[in-house]
């Protein structure tokens, strides 16, 4: 059987939560000052430490792949110059998206090495 990871196709993730949600197109678009990078880095790191305490409460989606609850805290390590989005998916908007994997706290995370993958 092949599971979802393999399917989920970056742009069409985002076009998806763009039309859910309109700041993450916002965010997209516009550059990045260090200080608009460490507030999402800062971010990030907020949702994975609330992530260490509640795990059934968060879905981590990074570049269109659904993150294995071992590597979340391995996201702290991302560079802040490299994140483009870090949003908090409606859970309307991740159960559009991601079905029966979707959590209330589905947190979309878009970097720059989006297709390196």
């Amino acid at each position: 059987m092949i599971t979802i990871k393999k399917f989920l196709i970056p742009a069409v993730l985002m076009l998806a939560a763009a039309s859910c949600s309109p700041r993450v197109s916002q965010q997209a678009t516009t550059s990045h000052d260090a200080d608009s990078a460490a507030t999402l880095h800062e971010k990030l790191v907020e949702k994975v430490e609330a992530y260490t305490k509640a795990p059934s409460d968060y879905l981590f989606v990074m570049d269109g792949y659904l993150v294995d609850p071992e590597e979340v805290a391995k996201l702290k390590e991302l560079k802040p110059s490299d994140l483009i989005v870090v949003e908090v998916l409606s859970l309307q908007a991740a159960k559009a998206i991601y079905g029966d994997k979707a959590k209330e706290n589905t947190v979309l995370i878009n970097t720059r090495n989006m297709n390196s993958r």
